[in-house]
């Protein structure tokens, strides 16, 4: 009975710390969080995203101001981000960026058409 007892303990503890290991990987919810941009010719466009799974976006340099505010969430691989436009009656559009890769400050998405690379800003 006791060495039932202490296999079991082994067994659950091992499992426990394995769990716990997959649990130390960040999710790439947690990864996503701050802020981001690409360089698009001249300008550069910022996405803040945050914790409460609201963006902000901007852009910057000449000519540059605010941009759509809205939603974002992960769907496996996908950024799905829901624009809206910062007008009084906001128009709601959703984008689905892939994620090949996500690794300390490099973004890289597919957008269907394109491949974007963002940058984390410190």
């Amino acid at each position: 009975m006791i060495r039932v007892s202490r296999c079991f303990a082994t067994g659950l503890l091992s499992a426990f710390l394995l769990l716990q290991g997959c649990n130390s990987t960040p999710s790439l919810e947690k990864q996503l969080l701050g802020t981001w941009a690409w360089h698009n010719g001249g300008s550069v466009i910022q996405w803040t995203f945050l914790s409460n799974h609201t963006y902000l976006g901007e852009l910057v340099g000449d000519g540059g101001g605010p941009m759509p505010i809205g939603k974002w969430r992960i769907e496996g691989h996908d950024l799905v981000i829901e624009f809206r436009e910062r007008t009084v009656a906001p128009a709601k559009t959703v984008s689905h960026l892939h994620i090949v890769t996500l690794e300390g400050d490099v973004l890289i998405a597919n957008s269907g058409t394109m491949q974007l690379v963002y940058k984390r800003v410190k």
